[in-house]
């Protein structure tokens, strides 16, 4: 097969590829120094693979064979052999393989691939060829096609070594024949029957490990296309870590990867079009590479070229001007010379998330850089969670600034990372539309417990729109009933938020373990800041509000039998007459169609091929992702949730919340789910609060926010009783210099809580060697 044979389909792509991917390297900004703004990390980890890389080419150059020792990862597999630069290597029997070797074949690549197309040649001429203030290519092509000495034993490759599939249901991967050390280069790949999750295409370092399946594979930067027929969007794993909803491709596209090695940009390219860019991502010298598990899908490599960059000149030419990016890792943020936070320690008190939480929004609220370690070093799972790492991104976009590790600032999840690095934007908190999703069940009112202070108190009058997805009522968590019917009309009543500042619509609800549940919440800055609250006379109940709620088995019928029971255990507790409690009208996840199980079901009628090797009875012919969405939908029709969310009302304006939620495989009792409810709704009123000691800990950072002295009595302790209240305090006057009154007795008494806010705008200079402490 020759490259002319193989380029004609895709021509006029491959052009408009290297044309867009030339322009745009060079007329778009330079990327901040990250070191200079207080980055940090910038050039992590490049030190070894540029080494590894050079010392490869070099030896390359030299005309010896470079073999490059590799050692196990500790993940339980036995000791491997790396895979040297000479195709006889390949017959030790060893299945871990690196491609270290650089470009030992390049001489053999050369002579099987000849010089560039003159079909090919001419028309990137035609396009890009030497004009003033475009890119100019140099009329030779470099080392086209795949390594076979540095590839999977179960890869097989076309003559030319153009084209390449894999011939089992394992993970297998293969390097392209050139290293790329130096300047801009572009690749482009013709994939052939992409399989969702089981077809990758993108860079590699010298020291990848080319049978290692993606998730685990942190050695490379590489893009599936997910599936049209499903519906599946794309994902992009970045050094091992998932980046979810990509954009798509299918049989026949044109991928295209464009890396500049002077920048460490990477970019994307799909028929021609970039569609995916990230700015200083690359640690090094990087292959083609492309990794795939299945047996029926291709990858040819169809042309590369080395590009020779001029300078871009100014121009008003609308098909030539770029538009200007807007990505995260341009944000100009706070520098060295704003003093830091204090160093936040994830492991005091509580331990867990609210100490991210709350420090996230110090951090974005005061302007000033955060750090913290430890996160939720008190919880069994340390680290981060989906939920937190979620939520550090979009407190990050609020504030327009820069989080590390880096990989949350592009969506990805960090899961187990126990620590921290927040940059605020030099611009302060901004308006807009944000979106934010756990890809779980995770708490949707948790991201909110640190995104509402930093939307409701920014110093501009654009309104912030943010739509968050995960679950809205789950066990641990605030309901989401409660942010609508208990913490928005507090901040109203006495915090002085117009009402028509704070809006909150449920799409739908999402419970454990689907979630998919959807939220809209509306906020107008106030500008001015917040009034101090008093909050000191509960008076006597009037009320009863309340939203009864199920999911699963229990979507329908169970939400009315909760609220029959209710209505008369609040009578008989509290003689309250005035008892309103509905069913909840929002849909929830549990009734979503999952058009991912949709498929999988017409794909098992069809046995269109198997996951693992072995009949298509054995696995019915589908594949894991397919396997786990019918799995997911069976258990939702299994699986059941209740609750109840409950709100007590005095003739003081007083708001005294609880709830229960039960979730189980099994039936549920309604009986159960009332009794709990009401039962901690009595508890709590009888430890003589105004709120609640979950609403308390709520509004701990609002006190030490506001304008003036907030009071608020506080109930004393009960069996609900966590750290969250000692944690929150701890942290608000570590992190902004207040100083909160606590009674002495409050485990066994009620008392009231005091602090005097910073006001908006007026925020205490903490002096310059606190950060320096250890907390």
């Amino acid at each position: 097969m020759s490259a002319t044979n193989t380029t004609d389909k895709s021509i006029t792509d491959l052009t408009r590829i290297l044309q867009s991917a030339a322009q745009q390297q060079h007329t778009q900004p330079q990327p901040h120094n990250n070191n200079q703004r207080g980055g940090g990390g910038g050039d992590r980890g490049r030190g070894r693979a540029n080494a590894n890389a050079n010392a490869s080419a070099n030896a390359t150059a030299r005309g010896g064979a470079t073999t490059q020792a590799a050692s196990a990862r500790g993940r339980g597999k036995s000791q491997q052999t790396p895979i040297s630069a000479t195709a006889a290597a390949r017959s030790t029997g060893s299945t871990k393989s690196t491609a270290s070797a650089a470009s030992a074949s390049s001489s053999t690549a050369t002579s099987t691939c000849g010089e560039m197309s003159p079909f090919v040649a001419g028309a990137a001429e035609k396009v890009l060829g030497g004009s003033k203030g475009s890119a100019a290519f140099m009329g030779r092509s470099s080392d086209i096609g795949w390594n076979d000495a540095q590839a999977t034993r179960s890869m097989a490759f076309s003559a030319d070594k153009m084209t390449v599939s894999q011939t089992t249901d394992d993970w297998g991967g293969v390097v392209g024949l050139e290293l790329f050390s130096t300047g801009i280069h572009t690749f482009v790949v013709r994939a052939s029957d992409p399989i969702d999750d089981a077809y990758w295409i993108g860079v590699a370092y010298s020291d990848v490990w080319v049978d290692e399946s993606p998730k685990h594979n942190t050695k490379c930067i590489i893009w599936s296309g997910g599936s049209v027929q499903s519906n599946r969007p794309g994902t992009l794993r970045v050094h091992g870590e998932k980046m979810r909803n990509q954009p798509q491709y299918s049989d026949g596209d044109i991928i295209g990867v464009s890396v500049d090695l002077g920048s460490g940009d990477l970019q994307f390219f799909l028929n021609g079009t970039s569609v995916i860019s990230w700015r200083g991502v690359l640690r090094g010298p990087v292959f083609p590479f492309v990794s795939m598990k299945h047996t029926g899908p291709k990858a040819t490599i169809l042309q590369s070229f080395i590009p020779v960059i001029e300078p871009v000149r100014e121009t008003t030419s609308a098909t030539t001007s770029v538009t200007t990016s807007t990505s995260a890792s341009e944000r100009d943020v706070v520098s060295s010379g704003v003093p830091p936070l204090p160093l936040v320690d994830g492991s005091i008190l509580e331990g867990g998330g609210q100490v991210l939480r709350v420090a996230l929004a110090f951090g974005a609220l005061l302007g000033r850089p955060l750090h913290i370690h430890s996160i939720r070093a008190g919880r069994p799972k340390p680290g981060l969670g989906h939920q937190h790492s979620t939520g550090a991104k979009l407190v990050t976009d609020l504030c327009d600034g820069l989080v590390r590790p880096e990989p949350i600032q592009y969506g990805g999840h960090c899961e187990g990372a126990g620590e921290l690095f927040l940059w605020p934007g030099v611009k302060g908190l901004r308006g807009g539309a944000f979106h934010a999703d756990t890809h779980t069940a995770g708490a949707i009112t948790l991201l909110l417990q640190a995104a509402l202070p930093c939307a409701l108190l920014g110093a501009h009058e654009q309104p912030v729109t943010m739509t968050l997805r995960g679950g809205t009522n789950v066990v641990g968590s605030p309901p989401i009933d409660y942010i609508r019917m208990v913490l928005f009309p507090l901040l109203h009543r006495f915090f002085g938020v117009p009402e028509q500042n704070l809006k909150l619509n449920i799409h739908k609800r999402g419970f454990y373990p689907w979630g998919k549940g959807e939220v809209e919440v509306c906020i107008t800055p106030v500008i001015g800041g917040i009034s101090a609250a008093t909050i000191t006379d509960r008076g006597v109940p009037i009320s009863v509000r309340g939203v009864a709620y199920g999911g699963g088995t229990c979507r329908t019928r169970l939400p009315r039998s909760v609220i029959s029971i209710v209505r008369a255990m609040i009578h008989d507790r509290f003689g309250i007459e005035d008892i309103t409690i509905i069913p909840a009208p929002e849909d929830d996840g549990s009734a979503e169609d999952d058009t991912a199980a949709k498929q999988a079901r017409k794909n098992k009628a069809k046995q269109v091929r198997t996951e693992t090797p072995g009949s298509a009875e054995e696995t019915g012919g589908l594949t894991f992702k397919e396997r786990r969405a019918l799995n997911e939908e069976a258990r939702k029709k299994t699986s059941g949730v209740a609750g109840v969310q409950l709100v007590l009302e005095t003739s003081t304006g007083c708001l005294i919340a609880a709830d229960s939620l039960f979730e189980s495989k099994t039936e549920i009792s309604p009986q159960e789910v009332a009794e709990k409810a009401v039962k901690r709704l009595v508890e709590i009123y009888n430890a003589g609060g105004c709120v609640c000691e979950y609403t308390m800990d709520q509004l701990v950072i609002f006190m030490a926010l506001a304008r003036g002295t907030s009071r608020i009595l506080c109930p004393y302790k009960t069996s609900i009783s966590s750290e969250h209240l000692k944690t929150a305090i701890h942290f608000s006057e570590l992190l902004c210099g207040v100083k909160f009154e606590v009674p002495s007795n409050l485990a066994t008494m009620s008392g009231i809580i005091e602090c005097t806010g910073i006001s908006c705008g007026s925020v205490p200079q903490i002096d310059s060697a606190t950060p320096s402490e250890s907390h």
